[in-house]
């Protein structure tokens, strides 16, 4: 990853020549831009190490249940707390728009989403997930 737009993406000066090229992207994409960028790939791994840590009870400690071993387009589980916490995970791995078959229940937060869903997105039981969707719901 390059550091920033500088000659080089930063990693020497620009006096020297390095002894490999840097990709001809580094202007653009480079780790300051993406620290800029609220919608970057940084700032959403960032996101969800936060959620990892807010809810370590349920996400990392918490019981797994796969939840539709059949859908090859979605990848659907929950974890669950000792204490009943719940958190609903859904990724689609689909180029299109999918419609996931199962049931969401009552959604009290959106834990992550690189689609920016609200509370509201979930209100009428139907799930579809646009392409390559993600998200973490709280239950």
């Amino acid at each position: 990853m390059q550091w920033n737009s500088e000659d080089h993406g930063s990693f020497t000066s620009s006096s020297t020549k390095p002894w490999m090229r840097a990709n001809p992207s580094y202007e653009s994409i480079n780790a300051e831009s993406q620290v800029e960028d609220s919608a970057s790939p940084f700032n959403y791994w960032s996101s969800m190490l936060a959620a990892r840590k807010k809810y370590k009870d349920v996400l990392v400690y918490g019981n797994f249940q796969l939840l539709d071993r059949e859908d090859e387009k979605i990848f659907a589980y929950e974890r669950q707390a000792e204490t009943g916490e719940k958190i609903l995970v859904l990724c689609s791995f689909s180029p299109d728009k999918v419609e996931w078959k199962g049931e969401v229940g009552e959604v009290k937060e959106v834990v992550l989403s690189n689609y920016g869903r609200a509370v509201s997105d979930f209100r009428d039981g139907k799930v579809t997930l646009d392409a390559y969707e993600a998200w973490a719901v709280l239950l």
